[in-house]
């Protein structure tokens, strides 16, 4: 429960940074801010993971500031309409985003002409948790070991498939970079999304597909399917018992993340209010018990380290798409 006592340590804990810091600060603290209601932009639609974090990062963050965060959910394009709306706000410190990595670091790979600078055209806050992805089989499918796999599909170049929520989407890139990485040949289905496809797994249509550890994680529990490995740096905290892929011999390893950004430009006295509200919610064991069953794991991080995180992301997701040949237009 947020207290007078939190606000109070979250104010003097950004006037301790601002006179200890000699660089960085384009105006002296606000401690007005926030006045009003925050909007806070969701780039998928209402009942998505990102859209659940994002309520409950801001119901905590509001009762901390003392304004509430409303939820503007702008859909479309892989998350490319709300991330566009926010570029274009007024860099006040009342328009932010919850995001995820696809928005950033790969949409604007997939765009003949790119909709925004996911550098140049916002401010990051701070990355708020990290998740990842598994590779699925039916729990009916003959291979139990991501070895087998690749030694099937060496067996048998081309035969083998694999299925995603979509040309250029996260499922089929991921796909791909498995491929190179393990020097495999699997024909990609794509779907229309990922009910589809996760519904053509368990007809046996399909061999394979990459999904969220949500999903996964609710799909291994009532028994449809298995899980191979994960990609990401640590095993998944719904599927403890998975390795990752790296444990496994192929460094495939993309944690994806949720954080917040906000217009460029935006005051760095408030961003840096905004990351310090991050990094006290974060401290709140429920919220972390809360997250951990959507299979996220909190991660506050600096301004400046979520900053370079989507350069890195972006430069990564960059080269996949290259490598891949696709393009969502």
């Amino acid at each position: 429960m947020t207290t007078n006592q939190d606000r109070r340590r979250v104010n003097q804990a950004l006037l301790s940074f601002l006179l200890g810091s000699s660089a960085g600060v384009t105006r002296a603290a606000d401690s007005d801010y926030p006045s009003r209601p925050i909007n806070l932009i969701v780039p998928l639609s209402a009942g998505s993971d990102t859209d659940v974090i994002a309520r409950l990062l801001g119901e905590r963050m509001g009762r901390l500031l003392g304004q509430p965060f409303v939820v503007d959910n702008k859909i479309g394009a892989g998350g490319q309409i709300g991330t566009q709306a926010l570029a274009l706000s007024k860099p006040d410190g009342y328009t932010l985003s919850l995001t995820f990595q696809a928005a950033l670091a790969l949409v604007p790979h997939l765009k003949l002409k790119k909709p925004y600078d996911p550098v140049k055209d916002f401010s990051p806050v701070g990355l708020f948790a990290t998740t990842g992805n598994a590779l699925l089989v039916s729990a009916n499918s003959p291979i139990k070991t991501l070895a087998e796999l690749i030694s099937r599909a060496k067996a048998a170049p081309g035969k083998m498939n694999f299925g995603s929520w979509g040309v250029a989407s996260g499922g089929h890139l991921m796909g791909e970079y498995m491929k190179k990485l393990a020097d495999i040949d699997i024909v990609h289905v794509p779907f229309k999304g990922t009910s589809e496809s996760l519904l053509a797994l368990l007809n046996g249509d399909i061999e394979m597909m990459f999904a969220g550890y949500g999903l996964a994680t609710n799909q291994v529990q009532s028994g449809k399917v298995r899980v191979l490995a994960v990609c990401a740096k640590q095993r998944g905290p719904t599927l403890p018992n998975i390795p990752t892929f790296s444990e496994l011999g192929i460094p495939l390893a993309i944690d994806g993340w949720f954080g917040l950004i906000a217009p460029a430009g935006t005051p760095s006295d408030i961003i840096n209010k905004l990351n310090i509200a991050i990094a006290t919610v974060c401290k709140q064991t429920d919220l972390a018990d809360r997250v951990a069953t959507l299979g996220m794991k909190l991660a506050p991080s600096s301004a400046a380290e979520f900053g370079a995180l989507i350069q890195k992301d972006f430069q990564t997701w960059g080269n996949i798409v290259k490598d891949a040949k696709v393009s969502a237009e």
